[in-house]
């Protein structure tokens, strides 16, 4: 009996393969989550959006283990930046607790002329 190009525990191993991906990739996207959040705290900013960057790392190489999230965060006095968190070391991933950030511009105070008024 032909049964066509794939034998079917072929692609019972296939099916199994890829779910398995799929899950250790969720798994470390929830990691890298909470290392992003555990890294705010470490800051004292309030992340009020992020972007998982596998491809377009901002001012990072795209060869290390690393992870990158692109940000907008408030500090304490409410003041919004965006920039790009890099957490992990090159070689080690996410098992290192090295981190760093590049903001990609500083705020600026007000300035009189935009200040209301009386």
């Amino acid at each position: 009996m032909n049964m066509g190009p794939f034998h079917p525990s072929q692609i019972v191993l296939s099916v199994l393969l890829a779910f398995i991906a799929g899950v250790l990739t969720w798994r470390y996207y929830c990691w890298a989550r909470r290392r992003l959040e555990a890294w705010a705290r470490d800051h004292q900013v309030r992340v009020l959006r992020q972007e998982w960057r596998l491809f377009l790392r901002g001012p990072y190489d795209g060869l290390g283990k690393y992870v990158v999230f692109k940000i907008r965060a408030a500090d304490a006095s409410g003041v919004e930046r965006t920039g790009w968190v890099r957490l992990g070391g090159f070689w080690s991933g996410l098992w290192s607790g090295e981190s760093h950030v590049v903001w990609e511009r500083e705020p600026q105070p007000p300035s009189e002329e935009s200040a209301p008024r009386p």
